[in-house]
């Protein structure tokens, strides 16, 4: 890796860590899926906006949208459940009931299960023995974080926790799905298709069961919707791809790792919540099984 992917990486950090942030903030005002179907609407929007800008308004050619064939946008629609509704709805859900520090140690067990679930469909993703090790302590980081006592009784934390596992399970079906279909579409494309699909098929669901929630919507709340919209969304993805594309997938277990300190330093510094020491001891557990799922520390490269 360059300089320049580290700098990315550490950006791409910042900007997921915050989503964490925004989510807790917005709750206090509007719930669940009213937030999340927002957040992807302006993502969606903005991104569109960006993409009839860089094609110059010809966004048909040759039969296809946005150089996107009706088979790709068909995958396009399906890897919006899994990449955009189901993560998004899950953590923001799992929020009501842990503090986004938490959350974040959680969520990054999505690199965990993404390599369980590739080792499945993919003949070059073997499960090999630092992986299988990494994925034993990313299952023992969880419970440190949470605390046993607090599984075995299935209290709020272990509930708002089985919810952000649910969220990380749908991120590790996305990578997979992405990989298998969807390899030539362009990235922001990708962005813009599966939160404004998303967006589409979250509509009857919010509009028939959620439409008091947009009288609460106030300006304030609009505007932290739109920022959670764009630096959550339009930003990191975009430089999501980005690294994978030149770094390499390996790069994901660092991101998820560098992601945790951010979400919790950012919501010292704007909610004022501290990170409590079972909480460490789960995220530095968590950290070494990614590294060992990586294969940096035993000098491997991942393939």
């Amino acid at each position: 890796m360059t300089n320049v992917h580290w700098l990315a990486l550490f950006v791409l950090g910042a900007l997921f860590g915050s989503s964490f942030v925004f989510a807790e903030i917005l709750l206090e005002s509007i719930n669940v899926y009213t937030i999340v179907f927002l957040r992807i609407t302006f993502a969606g929007l903005i991104s569109l906006a960006v993409l009839v800008v860089y094609y110059r308004g010809r966004i048909i050619r040759d039969g296809m949208l946005f150089g996107v064939c009706m088979r790709q946008w068909r995958d396009l629609a399906i890897m919006a459940v899994f990449a955009s509704i189901g993560p998004f709805v899950f953590v923001v859900y799992g929020q009501q009931f842990v503090t986004g520090g938490l959350a974040s140690i959680i969520n990054a067990t999505a690199a965990f299960q993404g390599m369980i679930l590739a080792s499945l469909f993919f003949v070059d993703e073997r499960l090999r023995f630092h992986r299988v090790v990494g994925v034993i302590l990313g299952i023992l980081g969880v419970v440190l974080a949470i605390g046993l006592q607090e599984i075995i009784n299935f209290g709020a934390e272990a509930l708002g926790g089985f919810f952000v596992l649910i969220a990380a399970f749908s991120i590790a079906v996305s990578s997979i799905w992405a990989k298998k279909r969807l390899q030539n579409v362009p990235i922001m494309v990708s962005v813009m298709a599966v939160n404004l699909l998303g967006a589409l098929e979250m509509l009857p669901f919010v509009v028939t069961l959620h439409a008091d929630q947009f009288a609460l919507v106030t300006p304030k709340v609009l505007t932290t919707l739109i920022l959670y919209a764009l630096i959550a969304s339009v930003c990191a993805f975009p430089l999501s791809f980005y690294l994978i594309k030149h770094a390499g997938s390996g790069i994901m277990p660092l991101n998820t790792i560098i992601v945790v300190p951010s979400a919790i330093v950012l919501e010292y510094i704007f909610l004022g919540v501290p990170l409590v020491i079972n909480q460490l001891y789960g995220f530095i557990v968590i950290a070494v099984g990614l590294l060992l799922l990586d294969g940096r520390l035993l000098g491997m490269r991942l393939k």
